[in-house]
Parts: C-alpha cells; structure tokens; sequence
C-alpha cells in the first residue's frame, strides 16, 4: 500500500530527533526522490522490454548516438553515464553480443578501447527514440513545463550538494 504524502511526513517527524526540524525534511525530500526514481526505472525498464535492451544499454546506445561517428572511449561513455568501469564493460558486453556496437582498440596507445555503434544500433535507436520521448511525455504528464524546469534546478542543487560533502569543496558543473 502506498503512503500518502502527509503520512510519510507523520512517520518521519515522529522517529526524528527532537529540534531537527531540517532533517525532517531532507528525509521526506529523500524518500520521495528514491520512491520517484524507482517507479520512473521500473516504468522505462517495462517500456524497453519488448526491444530486448535494458535502460543502462539504451542510456549507452543514446550516448554513443549523439557524438560524432557515434564513437567514444569506454571510460568516457563511464564517465559520462556515472558508471563504473566493471559496469560499462559488462554493458558493453551484452551490446556487443547482440550486435549494437563493436569495440576497436585505438591505435596510438592499445589501452584506450572505443565503444562504437553498429548499423543495427543506429536502426534500433532510431526506432525507439521517439517512443521514448512520447513515454516520457507521458510519465510525466501531471507537472507543468515550470515544474520540470524547477524540479531539474533543484535536482542540480542536490547533485552539487551531494558532491560538495563526497569531496569536501565546492565542486561545481
């Protein structure tokens, strides 16, 4: 049974410290986040089901797709999905085995080892970026443009918060 709002609220003043007024908040903004980001994943995961391709393996086609010659080093499509270098080669892997990229290895130093799409990728995506776009449109349907715009500030306001207190200096983007 899902919580109501004013019921997550009540539970988590009740269990607070006494005077952590803020906490109490940063909690509630917490749960609320976590319990968003999982039903958005759990609802994008069902919308690829059918394509045989998880959100990770989309989320690393659609990066290889927006770059020139849809080419990039492995720990940059790492770097730039916030993976780490285990789960891009297991991503890699999968995509690899079903013909959606090839691996080459660079030339100039053998290390660097490049992801780049496969004609069949750049077929796939085409056919599933647009249903996407529409599934999203419609995932979040119940905010207005001005929601999503504050919802992305703020979004970026935690990351950069989170960041601050991993790394203990101001960070910024």
């Amino acid at each position: 049974m899902t919580q109501t709002r004013d019921e997550v609220h009540e539970r988590l003043t009740n269990h607070a410290p006494d005077g952590c007024a803020m906490a109490v908040c940063s909690m509630e903004s917490l749960v609320w986040l976590l319990r968003a980001n999982s039903a958005v994943h759990e609802a994008l995961t069902d919308n690829l089901q059918p394509y045989g391709i998880s959100l990770a393996q989309y989320n690393l086609i659609a990066v290889l797709k927006h770059v020139p010659d849809h080419r990039l080093p492995m720990s940059e499509i790492g770097a730039r999905m916030h993976v780490t270098r285990t789960n891009i080669t297991k991503l890699a892997d999968g995509l690899e085995k079903a013909d959606l990229i090839t691996r080459i290895h660079c030339a100039g130093d053998r290390r660097v080892v490049y992801a780049e799409l496969t004609e069949t990728a750049l077929e796939l995506i085409g056919r599933i970026a647009p249903l996407q776009w529409q599934f999203n449109q419609k995932l979040w349907s119940q905010l207005t443009a001005e929601d999503c715009m504050t919802l992305s500030a703020l979004l970026c306001k935690l990351e950069q918060s989170v960041l601050n207190v991993r790394y203990g200096s101001e960070i910024t983007s």
